[in-house]
């Protein structure tokens, strides 16, 4: 059936730089989907990744034909901290139909400067 879930982690501290969140994602559409016929429902699977800091939401929810089927897709946000704060990370997966299969890998924040 259909579903929607969220993964949430804070980062205490995280000292001012420039940032990389990276969550590589595959989705397994499990029904028969032609990524060439524009009449399906495009959003029948999304998945997201943000960072939530200092009142910002930075990220993007990305399609079930984006994501294409059984295929890596990395969500990536980058972001600068001119001074040293607090962050959470927010990951969210959601279906509108039965039949699908979410699965990440190796998620990580690293610092980039």
């Amino acid at each position: 059936s259909s579903f929607g879930t969220q993964l949430w982690q804070p980062v205490a501290n995280l000292p001012a730089g420039s940032y990389r969140l990276t969550v590589p994602v595959q989705l397994h559409w499990q029904e028969n989907l032609d990524p060439n016929d524009p009449t399906w429902d495009s959003y029948t699977a999304e998945s997201g990744a943000w960072i939530l800091v200092n009142g910002q939401k930075l990220g993007q929810w990305v399609n079930a034909r984006q994501m294409g089927d059984r295929t890596w897709t990395d969500h990536v946000v980058e972001f600068t901290l001119d001074a040293p704060a607090d962050v959470e990370v927010l990951l969210r997966f959601k279906s509108k139909y039965a039949h699908k299969d979410f699965f990440i890998d190796f998620v990580r924040l690293e610092k980039i400067d």
